[in-house]
């Protein structure tokens, strides 16, 4: 995937995202084309945006430390009498 994504695609990309939560929060075994299909997708693109379920995984497993990275920081940032 490029770096910069249009903004259809972006928004296509973050469906997939949301539905493989979704998906993998139920059934960890779940197939590609369940998540395809919960993201309202084709299968060849999801696999456009992710080539392999382990390349999926990987970006959920990036994007779940992410996030958990910012909320420590807005946590830290909260109680820091510094600021």
């Amino acid at each position: 995937m490029p770096a910069v994504l249009r903004s259809d695609a972006q928004r296509t990309h973050e469906r997939i995202l949301l539905a493989a939560t979704a998906e993998l929060t139920v059934d960890p075994s779940v197939g590609m084309d369940v998540i395809a299909q919960r993201a309202g997708i084709g299968r060849a693109t999801l696999y456009r945006h992710f080539a392999t379920r382990e390349e999926l995984i990987a970006a959920l497993r990036e994007l779940f430390l992410d996030r958990m990275e910012a909320a420590a920081d807005a946590s830290i940032a909260e109680t820091d009498p510094r600021t």
